[in-house]
Protein backbone atom coordinates (compact mmCIF):
# COMPACT_ATOMS: atom_id res chain seq x y z
CA UNK A 1 0.00 0.00 0.00
CA UNK A 2 2.65 2.50 0.93
CA UNK A 3 4.36 1.62 -2.35
CA UNK A 4 1.11 2.40 -4.32
CA UNK A 5 1.55 5.74 -2.78
CA UNK A 6 4.57 5.97 -2.39
CA UNK A 7 4.99 9.37 -4.40
CA UNK A 8 2.67 11.38 -2.25
CA UNK A 9 3.38 8.74 0.61
CA UNK A 10 4.82 11.84 3.00
CA UNK A 11 2.19 14.38 2.70
CA UNK A 12 -0.64 11.71 2.97
CA UNK A 13 0.81 11.16 6.45
CA UNK A 14 1.28 14.46 7.35
CA UNK A 15 -2.54 14.85 6.56
CA UNK A 16 -3.34 12.17 8.50
CA UNK A 17 -0.96 13.19 11.25
CA UNK A 18 -3.11 16.25 11.35
CA UNK A 19 -6.42 14.82 11.13
CA UNK A 20 -5.23 12.09 14.10
CA UNK A 21 -4.26 15.34 16.37
CA UNK A 22 -7.65 17.04 15.77
CA UNK A 23 -9.16 14.01 16.57
CA UNK A 24 -7.42 13.60 19.91
CA UNK A 25 -7.98 16.95 21.04
CA UNK A 26 -11.89 17.09 19.83
CA UNK A 27 -12.15 13.39 21.94
CA UNK A 28 -10.40 14.88 24.74
CA UNK A 29 -12.26 17.72 24.83
CA UNK A 30 -15.59 15.44 24.63
CA UNK A 31 -14.51 13.54 27.56
CA UNK A 32 -14.75 16.69 29.55
CA UNK A 33 -14.12 16.47 33.21
CA UNK A 34 -10.74 17.13 35.51
CA UNK A 35 -8.07 15.82 32.68
CA UNK A 36 -7.57 18.65 30.49
CA UNK A 37 -4.35 17.77 30.05
CA UNK A 38 -5.72 15.43 27.23
CA UNK A 39 -7.23 17.95 24.59
CA UNK A 40 -4.49 20.50 25.53
CA UNK A 41 -1.93 17.87 24.25
CA UNK A 42 -3.67 17.09 21.63
CA UNK A 43 -4.52 20.82 20.20
CA UNK A 44 -0.37 21.38 20.74
CA UNK A 45 0.75 18.20 18.62
CA UNK A 46 -2.33 19.55 16.05
CA UNK A 47 -0.80 22.99 15.91
CA UNK A 48 2.86 21.82 15.44
CA UNK A 49 2.47 19.13 13.00
CA UNK A 50 0.46 21.66 10.63
CA UNK A 51 2.93 23.89 11.56
CA UNK A 52 5.78 21.70 10.25
CA UNK A 53 3.15 20.40 6.97
CA UNK A 54 3.23 24.12 5.92
CA UNK A 55 7.09 25.26 6.61
CA UNK A 56 8.33 21.75 4.80
CA UNK A 57 5.60 21.19 2.13
CA UNK A 58 7.94 22.24 -0.66
CA UNK A 59 10.84 19.87 -0.29
CA UNK A 60 8.71 17.26 0.12
CA UNK A 61 9.27 16.04 -3.24
CA UNK A 62 12.88 15.74 -3.36
CA UNK A 63 12.78 13.54 0.07
CA UNK A 64 9.91 11.69 -1.12
CA UNK A 65 12.21 10.36 -4.41
CA UNK A 66 14.39 8.88 -1.42
CA UNK A 67 11.75 7.30 -0.15
CA UNK A 68 10.23 5.95 -3.00
CA UNK A 69 13.52 4.06 -3.49
CA UNK A 70 13.82 2.59 0.55
CA UNK A 71 10.20 1.30 -0.15
CA UNK A 72 11.17 -0.46 -3.41
CA UNK A 73 14.03 -1.59 -1.23
CA UNK A 74 11.55 -3.15 1.03
CA UNK A 75 9.31 -4.52 -1.23
CA UNK A 76 12.10 -6.89 -2.64
CA UNK A 77 10.94 -9.67 -0.18
CA UNK A 78 8.49 -10.18 2.92
CA UNK A 79 10.60 -11.11 4.98
CA UNK A 80 11.41 -7.40 5.74
CA UNK A 81 8.36 -6.39 6.76
CA UNK A 82 8.06 -9.93 8.81
CA UNK A 83 10.94 -8.83 11.00
CA UNK A 84 9.57 -5.82 11.60
CA UNK A 85 5.56 -7.18 12.54
CA UNK A 86 7.50 -9.83 14.34
CA UNK A 87 9.68 -7.30 16.64
CA UNK A 88 6.44 -5.28 16.83
CA UNK A 89 5.50 -8.79 18.89
CA UNK A 90 8.15 -8.76 20.96
CA UNK A 91 8.14 -5.37 21.81
CA UNK A 92 4.58 -5.81 22.57
CA UNK A 93 5.35 -9.16 25.00
CA UNK A 94 8.32 -6.81 26.35
CA UNK A 95 5.93 -3.90 27.43
CA UNK A 96 3.80 -5.93 29.09
CA UNK A 97 6.13 -7.95 30.85
CA UNK A 98 7.70 -4.44 31.92
CA UNK A 99 4.01 -3.10 32.83
CA UNK A 100 3.31 -6.05 35.20
CA UNK A 101 7.03 -5.41 36.95
CA UNK A 102 6.35 -2.30 36.99
CA UNK A 103 2.97 -1.96 39.00
CA UNK A 104 3.96 -5.07 40.76
CA UNK A 105 6.85 -3.11 42.35
CA UNK A 106 5.03 0.49 43.15
CA UNK A 107 2.24 -1.87 44.36
CA UNK A 108 4.77 -3.75 46.96
CA UNK A 109 6.58 -0.22 47.89
CA UNK A 110 3.36 1.13 48.65
CA UNK A 111 1.44 -1.92 50.05
CA UNK A 112 1.37 -2.05 54.17
CA UNK A 113 2.92 -4.41 56.09
CA UNK A 114 0.33 -4.35 58.82
CA UNK A 115 -0.56 -7.97 59.60
CA UNK A 116 -4.14 -8.75 60.57
CA UNK A 117 -5.68 -6.00 62.89
CA UNK A 118 -7.53 -6.90 66.14
CA UNK A 119 -11.52 -6.36 65.34
CA UNK A 120 -11.50 -5.66 69.28
CA UNK A 121 -9.19 -2.54 69.28
CA UNK A 122 -10.86 0.25 68.21
CA UNK A 123 -8.22 2.14 67.98
CA UNK A 124 -5.88 0.46 65.18
CA UNK A 125 -4.07 1.98 62.43
CA UNK A 126 -2.08 1.03 59.43
CA UNK A 127 1.37 2.86 59.19
CA UNK A 128 2.30 2.58 55.06
CA UNK A 129 6.01 1.48 54.50
CA UNK A 130 7.75 4.58 53.32
CA UNK A 131 11.47 4.82 51.88
CA UNK A 132 12.56 8.08 50.03
CA UNK A 133 15.30 5.80 48.09
CA UNK A 134 12.04 4.21 46.64
CA UNK A 135 12.94 6.56 43.14
CA UNK A 136 15.94 4.73 42.74
CA UNK A 137 13.89 1.93 41.43
CA UNK A 138 11.78 3.50 39.30
CA UNK A 139 14.35 5.13 37.81
CA UNK A 140 16.33 1.72 37.14
CA UNK A 141 12.53 0.55 35.84
CA UNK A 142 12.17 3.34 33.14
CA UNK A 143 15.74 3.66 32.30
CA UNK A 144 15.47 -0.71 31.14
CA UNK A 145 11.91 0.35 29.78
CA UNK A 146 13.94 3.09 27.54
CA UNK A 147 17.28 1.11 26.59
CA UNK A 148 15.51 -2.28 25.81
CA UNK A 149 13.35 -0.96 23.05
CA UNK A 150 15.77 1.04 21.86
CA UNK A 151 17.66 -1.72 21.35
CA UNK A 152 15.02 -3.91 20.05
CA UNK A 153 14.49 -1.01 17.14
CA UNK A 154 18.01 -0.97 16.68
CA UNK A 155 18.21 -4.77 15.91
CA UNK A 156 15.56 -4.13 13.10
CA UNK A 157 17.49 -1.40 11.93
CA UNK A 158 20.60 -2.79 11.12
CA UNK A 159 18.88 -6.01 9.95
CA UNK A 160 17.08 -4.33 7.36
CA UNK A 161 20.35 -2.19 6.52
CA UNK A 162 21.75 -5.28 5.60
CA UNK A 163 18.89 -6.74 3.36
CA UNK A 164 18.53 -3.56 1.39
CA UNK A 165 22.98 -3.58 0.52
CA UNK A 166 21.95 -6.87 -0.51
CA UNK A 167 19.50 -5.49 -3.01
CA UNK A 168 21.70 -2.93 -4.09
CA UNK A 169 24.56 -4.40 -4.66
CA UNK A 170 23.29 -7.86 -5.05
CA UNK A 171 19.77 -8.31 -6.15
CA UNK A 172 20.35 -11.85 -7.17
CA UNK A 173 20.42 -13.21 -3.87
CA UNK A 174 17.21 -11.84 -3.13
CA UNK A 175 13.92 -14.18 -2.50
CA UNK A 176 10.36 -13.16 -1.59
CA UNK A 177 10.31 -14.89 1.17
CA UNK A 178 12.72 -17.16 3.66
CA UNK A 179 15.48 -14.89 2.50
CA UNK A 180 18.94 -15.74 3.73
CA UNK A 181 19.79 -12.27 3.24
CA UNK A 182 17.30 -11.20 6.01
CA UNK A 183 17.83 -14.17 7.90
CA UNK A 184 21.64 -14.16 8.11
CA UNK A 185 22.03 -10.33 9.15
CA UNK A 186 19.19 -10.64 11.89
CA UNK A 187 20.85 -13.48 13.82
CA UNK A 188 24.11 -11.57 13.82
CA UNK A 189 22.05 -8.61 14.46
CA UNK A 190 21.40 -10.58 17.99
CA UNK A 191 24.67 -12.10 18.31
CA UNK A 192 27.92 -10.81 16.90
CA UNK A 193 26.95 -7.08 16.44
CA UNK A 194 24.60 -6.99 19.32
CA UNK A 195 26.99 -4.77 21.61
CA UNK A 196 27.52 -2.66 19.29
CA UNK A 197 23.85 -2.21 19.15
CA UNK A 198 23.36 -2.02 22.22
CA UNK A 199 26.14 0.69 23.21
CA UNK A 200 24.86 2.76 20.55
CA UNK A 201 21.26 2.27 22.21
CA UNK A 202 22.70 3.95 25.11
CA UNK A 203 24.98 6.35 24.24
CA UNK A 204 23.17 8.00 20.79
CA UNK A 205 20.99 10.41 22.59
CA UNK A 206 23.24 11.70 24.92
CA UNK A 207 25.78 12.19 22.24
CA UNK A 208 23.45 14.30 20.15
CA UNK A 209 22.71 16.29 23.07
CA UNK A 210 26.36 16.95 23.63
CA UNK A 211 27.04 17.94 20.29
CA UNK A 212 23.97 20.43 20.40
CA UNK A 213 25.59 21.79 23.09
CA UNK A 214 28.63 21.99 21.54
CA UNK A 215 27.26 24.11 18.64
CA UNK A 216 25.17 26.27 21.16
CA UNK A 217 28.41 26.91 22.90
CA UNK A 218 30.58 27.93 19.70
CA UNK A 219 27.94 29.94 18.70
CA UNK A 220 27.57 31.65 22.51
CA UNK A 221 31.78 31.80 22.71
CA UNK A 222 32.35 33.01 18.92
CA UNK A 223 30.26 35.64 19.40
CA UNK A 224 32.01 36.34 23.32
CA UNK A 225 35.17 36.67 21.42
CA UNK A 226 33.91 38.24 18.90
CA UNK A 227 33.12 41.13 20.85
CA UNK A 228 35.94 40.77 22.78
CA UNK A 229 37.93 40.86 19.54
CA UNK A 230 37.03 44.18 18.62
CA UNK A 231 38.33 45.52 21.20
CA UNK A 232 41.24 43.94 21.71
CA UNK A 233 42.64 43.47 18.12
CA UNK A 234 42.62 39.52 18.54
CA UNK A 235 43.17 37.48 15.36
CA UNK A 236 40.24 35.37 14.20
CA UNK A 237 42.61 32.43 14.06
CA UNK A 238 43.40 32.93 17.54
CA UNK A 239 39.64 33.49 18.49
CA UNK A 240 38.63 30.10 16.14
CA UNK A 241 41.89 28.26 17.62
CA UNK A 242 40.73 28.76 21.03
CA UNK A 243 36.99 27.68 20.25
CA UNK A 244 38.51 24.46 18.97
CA UNK A 245 40.23 23.62 22.35
CA UNK A 246 37.84 23.98 24.31
CA UNK A 247 35.06 21.92 22.42
CA UNK A 248 37.23 19.73 19.75
CA UNK A 249 37.28 16.80 22.17
CA UNK A 250 33.60 16.87 22.88
CA UNK A 251 32.59 17.24 19.34
CA UNK A 252 34.94 14.62 18.35
CA UNK A 253 33.66 11.81 20.24
CA UNK A 254 29.93 13.32 19.68
CA UNK A 255 30.39 13.27 15.80
CA UNK A 256 31.00 9.35 15.69
CA UNK A 257 27.56 9.05 16.92
CA UNK A 258 25.30 9.03 14.90
CA UNK A 259 22.14 7.42 12.81
CA UNK A 260 24.25 6.24 10.22
CA UNK A 261 26.22 4.02 12.39
CA UNK A 262 23.88 1.37 12.95
CA UNK A 263 23.84 1.54 9.09
CA UNK A 264 27.57 0.70 8.57
CA UNK A 265 26.61 -2.05 11.14
CA UNK A 266 24.40 -3.53 9.36
CA UNK A 267 26.05 -3.50 6.00
CA UNK A 268 30.25 -3.60 6.69
CA UNK A 269 29.86 -4.86 10.38
CA UNK A 270 31.98 -1.79 11.87
CA UNK A 271 31.67 -1.02 15.58
CA UNK A 272 29.16 1.50 16.39
CA UNK A 273 31.88 4.55 16.73
CA UNK A 274 34.04 3.76 13.54
CA UNK A 275 30.61 2.86 11.42
CA UNK A 276 29.66 6.74 12.26
CA UNK A 277 32.91 7.62 11.17
CA UNK A 278 32.92 6.38 8.08
CA UNK A 279 29.84 7.23 7.29
CA UNK A 280 30.53 11.25 7.81
CA UNK A 281 33.71 10.69 5.61
CA UNK A 282 31.99 9.37 2.96
CA UNK A 283 29.04 11.53 2.80
CA UNK A 284 31.57 14.79 3.37
CA UNK A 285 34.23 12.92 0.12
CA UNK A 286 30.39 13.24 -1.44
CA UNK A 287 30.06 17.25 -0.25
CA UNK A 288 26.61 15.86 0.69
CA UNK A 289 26.52 16.68 4.48
CA UNK A 290 23.95 19.29 3.96
CA UNK A 291 21.56 17.03 1.79
CA UNK A 292 22.04 14.39 4.38
CA UNK A 293 21.66 16.41 7.22
CA UNK A 294 17.91 17.05 6.31
CA UNK A 295 16.28 14.87 8.69
CA UNK A 296 12.25 16.02 7.09
CA UNK A 297 11.49 12.33 6.51
CA UNK A 298 12.47 11.08 10.30
CA UNK A 299 10.82 14.32 11.07
CA UNK A 300 7.42 12.92 9.77
CA UNK A 301 7.90 9.50 11.08
CA UNK A 302 8.93 10.65 14.34
CA UNK A 303 5.63 13.40 14.49
CA UNK A 304 3.42 10.26 13.06
CA UNK A 305 4.48 7.94 15.94
CA UNK A 306 3.82 10.75 18.13
CA UNK A 307 0.16 11.14 17.41
CA UNK A 308 -0.43 7.66 16.50
CA UNK A 309 0.59 7.10 20.15
CA UNK A 310 -1.75 10.20 21.54
CA UNK A 311 -4.65 8.78 19.88
CA UNK A 312 -4.04 5.36 21.07
CA UNK A 313 -3.76 6.89 24.68
CA UNK A 314 -7.35 8.69 23.84
CA UNK A 315 -8.59 5.06 22.32
CA UNK A 316 -7.24 3.57 25.78
CA UNK A 317 -9.39 6.68 27.66
CA UNK A 318 -12.38 5.54 25.54
CA UNK A 319 -12.14 1.81 26.55
CA UNK A 320 -12.54 2.39 29.74
CA UNK A 321 -14.75 5.56 30.29
CA UNK A 322 -17.45 3.44 28.08
CA UNK A 323 -16.74 0.01 28.93
CA UNK A 324 -15.43 -0.02 32.39
CA UNK A 325 -12.59 -1.66 31.96
CA UNK A 326 -10.11 -0.80 34.58
CA UNK A 327 -6.79 -0.99 33.12
CA UNK A 328 -4.46 -0.59 36.48
CA UNK A 329 -5.65 -0.12 40.28
CA UNK A 330 -3.39 2.88 40.42
CA UNK A 331 -5.29 6.55 41.50
CA UNK A 332 -6.38 8.84 38.63
CA UNK A 333 -7.16 6.16 36.30
CA UNK A 334 -7.74 8.22 33.13
CA UNK A 335 -4.67 9.76 33.39
CA UNK A 336 -3.13 6.06 33.70
CA UNK A 337 -4.57 4.82 30.74
CA UNK A 338 -3.40 7.64 28.25
CA UNK A 339 0.04 7.34 29.59
CA UNK A 340 -0.14 3.67 29.18
CA UNK A 341 -1.84 3.93 26.07
CA UNK A 342 -0.02 7.05 24.52
CA UNK A 343 3.44 4.97 25.54
CA UNK A 344 2.58 1.96 23.75
CA UNK A 345 1.24 2.99 20.65
CA UNK A 346 4.33 5.05 20.87
CA UNK A 347 6.86 2.58 20.82
CA UNK A 348 5.18 -0.15 18.38
CA UNK A 349 4.54 2.34 15.90
CA UNK A 350 8.37 3.65 16.22
CA UNK A 351 9.42 -0.40 15.65
CA UNK A 352 7.67 0.15 12.31
CA UNK A 353 8.28 3.48 10.77
CA UNK A 354 11.70 4.50 12.95
CA UNK A 355 13.21 1.07 12.41
CA UNK A 356 12.28 -0.55 9.43
CA UNK A 357 11.01 2.30 6.92
CA UNK A 358 13.60 4.87 8.74
CA UNK A 359 16.47 2.14 8.13
CA UNK A 360 15.91 1.41 4.87
CA UNK A 361 15.91 5.14 3.83
CA UNK A 362 19.53 5.64 5.69
CA UNK A 363 20.72 2.22 4.04
CA UNK A 364 19.73 4.16 0.72
CA UNK A 365 21.16 7.31 1.35
CA UNK A 366 24.52 5.80 2.29
CA UNK A 367 24.49 3.00 -0.61
CA UNK A 368 23.52 6.29 -2.96
CA UNK A 369 26.90 7.86 -1.98
CA UNK A 370 28.95 4.22 -1.62
CA UNK A 371 27.63 2.67 -5.04
CA UNK A 372 26.08 4.68 -7.49
CA UNK A 373 27.23 2.77 -10.77
CA UNK A 374 26.11 -0.62 -9.18
CA UNK A 375 22.71 0.93 -8.81
CA UNK A 376 22.50 2.07 -12.34
CA UNK A 377 23.33 -1.13 -13.16
CA UNK A 378 21.45 -3.53 -10.92
CA UNK A 379 18.06 -0.86 -10.57
CA UNK A 380 18.48 1.84 -13.95
CA UNK A 381 14.71 3.04 -13.32
CA UNK A 382 15.16 3.73 -10.01
CA UNK A 383 18.46 5.07 -10.27
CA UNK A 384 17.53 7.48 -13.20
CA UNK A 385 14.75 8.13 -10.99
CA UNK A 386 17.10 9.62 -8.11
CA UNK A 387 19.81 11.21 -10.25
CA UNK A 388 17.29 13.00 -12.70
CA UNK A 389 15.70 14.66 -9.07
CA UNK A 390 19.39 14.88 -7.16
CA UNK A 391 20.45 16.35 -10.34
CA UNK A 392 17.95 19.26 -9.72
CA UNK A 393 18.65 19.87 -6.00
CA UNK A 394 22.38 18.46 -5.56
CA UNK A 395 24.68 18.08 -8.21
CA UNK A 396 24.77 18.42 -11.90
CA UNK A 397 23.78 14.90 -13.48
CA UNK A 398 27.19 14.07 -15.34
CA UNK A 399 29.05 14.16 -11.80
CA UNK A 400 28.28 10.59 -11.54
Amino acid sequence: FMLIIAKSLIQTVLVFSVVLSLAWGGIGLFLGGNNSIIPFLGFVALFLTLGYTIIVWDRIPFAATNLHTALCAMRCTADITLVGLGFVVVTFLWCWIWCAAFIGVVDNINSSDCGEPDKDDDDYECIKEANKYHWWVYALLLFSFYWTNLVLKNIVQVTVASAVGTWWFHPEAMHPCFCTAVSKPLLRSITTSLGSICLGSLILLPCQCLALLGDSFCFMWGNVVEGDNEENDIPNDLKEQNIRSRVGPLRKFARKCNRWSFTYIGLYGYNFADGGEKALELFETRGWMVVVSDNLIHNVLFMASIVMGGSTGVFSVVVEEVDGFTLTSFHKPIITAFVLGSVLGFVLSNILLMGVVGGALNTVLVCFAAGPFEFHKNHPRLSQTMRDMWSQQVWEENTL
